[in-house]
């Protein structure tokens, strides 16, 4: 490519167009653009597309060619909209690190998309006191939790948490916002344009306020469609909030604490719901309270969603299955049920199922009426290794009990069984008891699960299995050979 024959090359006969258009599908870093390394002509093309530098990501803590670099992208940039991502959250230690960030904000009005952990150290920015970004579509904001500084005006005794600066945002084209970090007054400090979002999610650590405090912040949220929250802890002491209604909101995904909302939300245009119950503490009696399920109840006898997704760690006792069946008894217009069990477990092994009990609460049990009546879409995902084999009798009798001719319930038209073991886990052999047990055991022993889905497609029924996939290429592997 270096030879005097280079303007023979074929490649460098493509025009100058079409060659940035190829450069823009090829993921290259600003710290290592591969298409200015092949030939003098490629390098001119990058260094002089200024599209190729639209896409800044400043990830740990720089060097000084990497300053450079950064510098250099945003002037090589110019005129078109920035993506902009900042996630180093040590300390702000040199004038230079300060000065890089600085840069960055003062082409804000070019920001199309933002990501920004804020430094430790945030309150050298203070002097920053407006954004103004007409361009701003996305916003997501990671916030520290501050650094104790003594006070010398204060008491001894008094310690002065350092928090994000206040800013205001000035950005008419935001909508969609994601919070993370410790909880700090948003409304006062970081005056966001709430009453336009369409899209907010709110990752809250223990120090979280109240109920209501969160809730003053959605208030004006009259166009969210999607509303995520993640909040480990809320203040216990806290006066009960009145009631929130999102007029527009079709779609709610709340984690841990953050499933309270239910108690409170009213929302007239919701479709669907993520209901989490991810990272439980096994110690942690209060997560046993059911507090989460009670919180989804109550949602679920306020308002009418069609699509449910259940992502479930671990239940503790027969009283969550008690609520757990209540609230499937209340959403009869869910059409879409989607439940994940064993998420974040170590030994995906030994924990006890919940698939069993979802199994024999969906059967339609004449004269009793079923549960999820208009249900027509079923997913369930799994790290219990035999799961499929130990209850492909309740997936079955399920199954069969809900396509009856005289069912009072809408036939299920597609069934989704995942079985995925934790990343940890070695497919093929693994400890059961005393037995050593493969999974050519149950296609060889077992086939009748198998035997049965493959059935159940012929008759209709859309069935998408990663075990079924498996039995199908062992068989065909048995075939070949």
């Amino acid at each position: 490519m270096t030879s005097p024959g280079l303007d023979a090359c074929y490649v460098n006969r493509i025009s100058v167009e079409l060659l940035e258009a190829i450069f823009l599908y090829v993921s290259q870093s600003i710290f290592s653009m591969v298409t200015t390394r092949v030939c003098r002509y490629w390098r001119e093309i990058t260094l002089n597309s200024p599209r190729l530098w639209t896409e800044i990501r400043m990830e740990g803590r720089l060097t000084e060619g990497q300053v450079q670099l950064v510098r250099a992208a945003l002037s090589r940039s110019l005129p078109y909209p920035l993506c902009i991502r900042i996630t180093e959250d040590a300390f702000v230690q040199t004038s230079e690190d300060l000065q890089v960030w600085k840069e960055a904000f003062d082409h804000a009005g070019r920001w199309e998309e933002a990501e920004l952990m804020l430094p430790r150290s945030a309150e050298m920015l203070v002097d920053i006191e407006e954004i103004d970004a007409p361009r701003l579509r996305a916003l997501t904001l990671s916030v520290p939790d501050g650094e104790e500084v003594e006070d010398e005006n204060a008491d001894e005794d008094v310690n002065d948490l350092k928090g994000p600066p206040e800013w205001q945002f000035v950005a008419p084209a935001l909508k969609q916002v994601k919070l993370s970090g410790s909880y700090f007054d948003y409304k006062a400090r970081l005056p966001l344009p709430f009453e336009q979002l369409s899209d907010l999610r709110l990752q809250l650590a223990e120090d979280a306020g109240s109920v209501e405090e969160v809730i003053d912040i959605l208030r004006p949220c009259s166009l969210l469609t999607h509303l995520a929250l993640d909040i480990l802890h809320w203040d216990d002491e806290a006066a009960p909030p009145t009631p929130l209604t999102l007029p527009a909101l079709k779609t709610l995904d709340i984690n841990n604490a953050g499933t309270e909302i239910g108690r409170y939300l009213k929302a007239p245009a919701l479709r669907k719901v993520i209901f989490r119950m991810e990272g439980v503490d096994f110690g942690d009696p209060a997560r046993y309270a059911n507090t989460e399920l009670d919180a989804l109840l109550a949602l679920a006898q306020k308002c009418t969603f069609t699509s449910l997704t259940l992502r479930i760690q671990a239940l503790a006792d027969d009283d969550s299955w008690d609520v757990l069946e209540e609230v499937l008894g209340e959403i009869s217009e869910v059409t879409e049920l989607e439940v994940w069990e064993g998420l974040g477990m170590e030994n995906a092994v030994i924990r006890t199922s919940i698939m069993a009990d979802v199994y024999r609460i969906l059967a339609y049990n004449k004269p009793w009426p079923p549960a999820l009546p208009s249900l027509t879409r079923l997913s369930t995902h799994s790290r219990i290794v035999d799961l499929f084999p130990t209850y492909f009798r309740e997936v079955q009798g399920m199954v069969t009990s809900r396509r009856m001719p005289d069912a009072e319930c809408s036939p299920l038209q597609y069934l989704e069984i995942s079985q995925d073991p934790h990343p940890n886990f070695t497919w093929g052999v693994y400890s059961r008891g005393k037995n050593l047990m493969k999974e050519e055991y149950w296609f060889e022993e077992q086939p009748a699960g198998f035997k049965w889905m493959l059935k159940m497609r012929e008759e209709g029924l859309e069935v998408k299995s990663d075990l079924l996939d498996r039995y199908i290429a062992y068989h065909d592997r048995a075939d070949r050979s």
